[in-house]
């Protein structure tokens, strides 16, 4: 084992298993040595420096650690070649940067304009608030949350911008896509699947909106909430092999703006989620080691019970490792990140209320 793992994996309780996920934030930690660290990674094989190389791109780390490395110490681990696909990417995410911030003060100026309520929340925003350069975080889309009752409308306001409307009837209960040739924008009238968080939680975080630049966000305590139970519930399978730019984004947050920990730990007590918050923390720590991350961790911690069962699947990566069988990782773990069976039947029961949500709940007519 490498010997930066060596020193990682005795902090975490899972060594080896997480291997990739230590190496790949392992830049954005407080006990990071870079010297040390690009001289382990040059000593590892051929075939595992292709793999993790290939990881990082899954992950859509590639240009955050440029843009914290430098292309001259990563030329140290990987080929002249190998580098020079990376800054190729770097180039194109750059530009898919500029196109979501023309996007976003587009239809912004247009919302407004209608005094429509609405905030960009997730990655779009986040690398606002805690990237030294927003350019090198990619998003893959805008995520902007408004209210269910103007969603046809904002819906009509899009298609006119030249947007063309993607409503799948399996997320007709919480979200649609409207997309351009280069950009593609996710609209939410729910934070997740209506059950997993009380309705009224988007007309909440709209009342409490703010501007940042040239768009409007939610407060910081609830794009905080967002970070930490957003993932649980929509990435669950996928959280550990191609989720970490969410992780970087909570690592970045850490360390560059004030949590309100009552206010944190209210809106999980609201919603019941403080297991799920507690779920994307505990894997944070595995991957990074951090103190601080495993206290604020055993501040949301479950019943020991439930704390023993559910570490079970974070120690072995069951979720991801039952990616084929999607149903087994909602029944066995993601309802048990509610904090209560209440609130757990709570969503079962909401489910299966709205899974008669067709095409028809949108107007179909809006769709090209």
């Amino acid at each position: 084992m490498l010997k930066f793992l060596r020193s990682s994996t005795s902090r975490t309780q899972v060594p080896g298993l997480y291997w990739q996920q230590q190496l790949a934030l392992a830049p954005f930690t407080s006990h990071f040595s870079k010297d040390e660290f690009i001289s382990d990674l040059a000593q590892m094989p051929n075939k595992q420096k292709s793999d993790f190389l290939m990881f990082l791109f899954q992950n859509n780390l590639i240009t955050i650690w440029l843009e914290k490395l430098g292309s001259e110490a990563l030329s140290n681990i990987w080929s002249d070649r190998d580098v020079l696909s990376m800054k190729k990417h770097a180039v194109v995410v750059t530009v898919n940067y500029l196109q979501q911030k023309a996007a976003i003060q587009q239809f912004t100026k247009v919302l407004d304009n209608e005094s429509i309520p609405h905030t960009i929340f997730k990655g779009a925003h986040t690398r606002e608030l805690v990237y030294n350069n927003p350019a090198t975080r990619p998003s893959c889309d805008i995520d902007v949350l408004i209210q269910e009752d103007r969603r046809e409308e904002v819906i009509q306001l899009f298609i006119d911008l030249g947007y063309t409307l993607y409503a799948p009837e399996e997320n007709l209960s919480h979200e649609c896509s409207l997309n351009t040739a280069n950009i593609s924008v996710d609209l939410h009238w729910h934070i997740l699947r209506p059950g997993r968080v009380p309705g009224e939680l988007t007309n909440q975080f709209l009342a409490n909106r703010r501007q940042h630049d040239d768009h409007w966000c939610c407060d910081h305590t609830a794009n905080l909430f967002i970070l930490l139970i957003h993932p649980v519930f929509s990435k669950y399978s996928h959280m550990t092999r191609y989720g970490l730019i969410r992780m970087v984004d909570l690592l970045n947050w850490f360390t560059t703006q004030q949590i309100d920990h009552q206010r944190l730990q209210l809106l999980l007590d609201q919603t019941g989620l403080r297991t799920a918050a507690w779920v994307t923390l505990t894997y944070l720590h595995f991957f990074t080691g951090d103190a601080n991350i495993q206290k604020l961790a055993n501040d949301l911690s479950p019943s020991p019970i439930k704390k023993t069962y559910l570490n079970l699947w974070l120690q072995s990566d069951l979720a991801a490792r039952l990616i084929d069988y999607p149903m087994a990782v909602k029944l066995f773990f993601t309802l048990f990140a509610h904090d209560s069976l209440g609130h757990a039947c709570s969503f079962i029961k909401t489910f299966l209320s709205r899974s008669t949500y067709s095409p028809k709940d949108i107007d179909l007519s809006l769709v090209d």
